[in-house]
């Protein structure tokens, strides 16, 4: 089971911060906060797309939708006349 933690919010102005415990740390200097229910949630932000993207293909090399979809070409259409 994994550990709790508690830390004590630092006023900074209009501004609230805490200090997160070594084993929660994140790579990088940003992260997305969002609440969720009853709590927050911390989520470390892709720095490089590319990097994030190839990570993904070691875990399933075959390449994603190599059969198109049989979809209908767009009509042409005059929006403005």
């Amino acid at each position: 089971m994994a550990k709790n933690w508690d830390c004590q919010t630092i006023p900074q102005w209009t501004q609230s911060s805490c200090s997160i415990a070594a084993e929660f740390r994140f790579e990088g200097d940003r992260v997305r906060i969002r609440r969720i229910d009853q709590g927050v949630l911390l989520e470390s932000l892709i720095a490089n797309a590319a990097e994030w993207f190839d990570e993904l293909d070691r875990f399933n090399p075959e390449p994603f939708m190599v059969k198109r979809r049989n979809q209908p070409i767009t009509p042409r259409r005059e929006i403005f006349k």
